[in-house]
């Protein structure tokens, strides 16, 4: 099952890293961040770039999205955003 997830997460990043190693995996135009559970790696949540020149402009706010299979919780603080990550199965716990 870990092979599993090792090559999966190779072939959804198009390259040929140590993803065992690594807690988050980049390649041009896609960050994601990986967590060991068990026997495996698990990529939680992948950080998407599009349509602008990443190699001048990285990860342009208007042009990238998060995909997660976790839910997504936004505070605001101030000027800022905090976003944090919930298991649907942890949900109305506080």
């Amino acid at each position: 099952m870990a092979l599993l997830g090792v090559l999966l997460a190779r072939y959804i990043f198009g390259a040929d890293i140590d993803v065992e190693r690594e807690f988050a995996v980049r390649t041009e135009k896609r960050v994601a961040l990986q967590w060991h559970f068990r026997d495996e790696w698990r990529v939680w949540l992948s950080v998407n770039g599009y349509g602008s020149d990443f190699k001048t402009e990285g990860y342009h706010p208007s042009f990238t999205y998060i995909v997660s299979d976790y839910v997504p919780v936004v505070k605001k603080i101030g000027n800022r955003y905090q976003i944090s990550f919930r298991s649907e199965i942890a949900t109305g716990i506080p």
